[in-house]
C-alpha cells in the first residue's frame, strides 16, 4: 500500500508579502489564521525580516503571538 499522505507544510509569509497573501486567500474563498511570528535577520540581504506562520482557519486553538 502507498504510504500515508502527509499534510502540506504551513505557509510561511514574509511581512512584505502578508497583505497580498491575505488578499489571495480571500480571492480564493480560503481562510487562514496566523499561529506564530518569527523576527530575524536575513544575512544575505542584510535586512531584518518578520515571518508569519499560517494554519487553516479553525485548526487548533493557538492564536498569533
Amino acid at each position: 500500500p502507498p504510504p500515508p499522505r502527509r499534510a502540506p507544510p504551513p505557509p510561511i509569509v514574509e511581512a512584505r508579502d502578508d497583505e497580498a497573501f491575505r488578499r489571495t486567500l480571500a480571492d480564493l474563498g480560503a481562510a487562514g489564521r496566523a499561529v506564530g511570528v518569527v523576527s530575524g535577520h536575513n544575512y544575505s540581504s542584510g535586512d531584518d525580516v518578520r515571518l508569519t506562520v499560517y494554519a487553516p482557519a479553525g485548526s487548533g486553538d493557538r492564536s498569533a503571538r
